[in-house]
């Protein structure tokens, strides 16, 4: 008897998992295959623009490829090792399953779509006399364009690897532990960068096509007020963004700053004049800002340190995971079906974020500066440590935010200028945020533990990227601006975090407390990355290559004098301790 009554709840424990296992199996499986479903659109619509005979066969090819995918992950979900014998999902597994099916399925297509669009050129070249150099030239197009879709859907697939685990496994003793906001991070930024950054590629190139002047400037130039114009109305959301969070919660002002992206996306495509247009992207300015503050001040929400900085770590994986996704594959639609149908699509999906947003915990941010000791806020601090905080700000940080202008406005002018098409600039921010997200966290992991006060890193982050800029400007083309943009990669993969660390731990600024010197970064760097496209309309007007040559040696002075104000700084703190 007492052995029946000892057993029987254990029978309904073990029967409340396996049932609980199961359900788990399926809503994975569900969401895998709904990953495999989306690149198996894009790759049609990839293809839409071919002949239709093309059209079907690579059609079928498709459908077949992702029948066959769909019926392997089935397999998978039901008996795989998907749960340790513990209990715990292996998430390691799950993520190793998807990514080797997406990347068996799509080695597979590319294989069939250059065969098949090989022998279709092969037929035209001798009925319409097409030169080598076309059949050529459309075939690497091909490869390349299978290339980035292949390296587009393993950024997806690991996010919606991420996004279904947590979805899937979330369980009510976890959300006493953190927010839900700070749990969703990732995904959250995921989102809205990979919609946001869809028109990424060809800002400049469409107000320049407007071909309209704004007090008497030229194309070029006028060409830069949309994006210097976005990052100013950025700046003004920044000073309200982090006092709305320590009232009202994160959900409002990310709420309102999804709908003002979305709203400023679709009035971008309906702008029938460049002052419109303008407008437009001011319009998106202040609801990026909104959003943008929200992601970094979400890191905050952790109750210590060890917290904090896995909320960074995340939001930073996210943030390039959806720049990555989003630019590229804009870069793609917009030569397949133009910019203006871009535009109207990511209006749709920034809408479709604000969805995703609306079941979470509505957390308030912590007012972390009251905790801090009386005694740090009356401290006084020479003018020597002040002159510190002012120099670094202006020969380090603005360098390093007038330089990102390279990729969102000078590389698409200048890859214009040559001929060649949005796509390319596309899969350039690709190369750089591939970078970014494999190669930043462990070089900045090894830079962090072998220089503890980051000042030579700082050193060797500003040198690279203007190295970048003199290699273009020196020999000019394609393959030195690729070059240039891997300097760049390399240089933000790590140089983001040294730059971070080092000013947030200068005295005067370490004195203001988390949020505040957070806040006071931000509107640092938006500031300046404002005059970025400014600065590169300005020089270029002596030409692309001189200009962006002369702009990385401005670069390279402004390092020698920050050098030479360390040298002061060192002096002086000696003498004044001697005294």
């Amino acid at each position: 008897m007492w052995h029946r009554l000892q057993t029987e709840p254990l029978c309904y424990n073990k029967g409340r998992v396996i049932l609980e296992q199961k359900r788990i199996r399926w809503s994975l499986f569900i969401g895998s295959s709904l990953t495999i479903a989306l690149t198996m659109v894009f790759l049609w619509i990839l293809n839409s623009s071919d002949s239709r005979q093309l059209q079907h066969m690579l059609g079928l090819c498709i459908m077949i490829l992702g029948g066959s995918a769909i019926i392997s992950l089935f397999f998978f979900f039901w008996k795989g090792p998907v749960f340790h014998i513990r209990g715990h999902i292996e998430s390691g597994n799950i993520m190793a399953m998807l990514i080797a099916v997406l990347v068996i399925i799509q080695l597979a297509f590319a294989f069939a779509a250059y065969f098949q669009k090989e022998q279709y050129l092969r037929f035209e070249l001798y009925n319409q006399h097409l030169e080598e150099s076309v059949i050529r030239g459309e075939l690497m197009n091909t490869s390349v364009e299978l290339l980035t879709t292949l390296v587009i859907s393993v950024f997806f697939s690991v996010e919606m690897v991420w996004l279904m685990i947590k979805l899937t496994t979330e369980r009510k003793q976890e959300r006493t532990l953190q927010p839900t906001a700070l749990s969703y991070v990732r995904q959250i930024a995921f989102l809205f960068y990979f919609a946001s950054r869809l028109s990424a590629a060809f800002i400049p190139i469409m107000a320049k096509n407007f071909g309209e002047t704004v007090f008497g400037m030229s194309t070029n130039a006028a060409a830069a007020l949309p994006q210097s114009t976005e990052t100013l109305l950025t700046c003004a959301a920044i000073l309200i963004t982090t006092e709305i969070l320590t009232r009202k919660g994160w959900k409002l002002p990310f709420g309102i700053g999804l709908l003002l992206v979305a709203f400023g996306t679709f009035l971008s495509a309906v702008s029938p004049t460049l002052i419109v247009f303008i407008g437009a992207r001011a319009v998106v300015g202040l609801g990026y800002g909104f959003c943008w503050m929200t992601l970094r001040n979400l890191a905050l929400f952790g109750k210590n340190d060890s917290e904090q900085a896995w909320g960074f770590s995340m939001l930073n994986a996210g943030l390039y995971a959806g720049m990555n996704c989003g630019s590229s594959l804009g870069a793609i639609l917009a030569e397949k079906f133009g910019y203006q149908n871009v535009f109207f699509i990511a209006a749709a999906l920034t809408l479709l974020c604000s969805g995703v947003i609306i079941r979470m915990e509505n957390a308030v941010l912590p007012r972390r500066e009251e905790t801090l000791p009386e005694e740090k806020e009356h401290v006084s601090f020479s003018i020597w440590e002040k002159l510190q905080v002012i120099s670094f700000s202006v020969f380090m940080i603005a360098p390093s935010c007038i330089v990102a202008s390279y990729l969102g406005y000078f590389l698409p002018l200048y890859f214009e200028s040559m001929g060649r098409g949005v796509a390319d600039v596309g899969r350039a921010q690709l190369l750089y945020g591939v970078v970014i997200v494999y190669i930043g966290p462990r070089l900045s992991r090894m830079i962090i533990e072998r220089d503890k006060n980051l000042l030579i890193s700082n050193y060797v982050y500003n040198l690279l990227f203007s190295a970048g800029l003199l290699i273009v400007g020196g020999f000019g083309g394609m393959t030195m601006a690729i070059i240039a943009v891997l300097c760049l990669a390399v240089a933000d993969s790590f140089g983001f975090s040294v730059q971070n660390n080092y000013f947030l731990a200068l005295p005067p600024v370490k004195n203001m407390g988390g949020s505040k010197s957070l806040s006071y970064l931000s509107l640092l760097k938006k500031i300046t990355e404002m005059l970025g496209p400014t600065m590169f309309a300005l020089v270029i007007t002596l030409g692309f290559e001189r200009g962006v040559q002369l702009l990385g040696g401005v670069f390279i002075a402004a390092l020698a004098m920050f050098f030479l104000t360390q040298i002061v700084y060192k002096k002086k703190k000696g003498e004044y301790f001697a005294r």
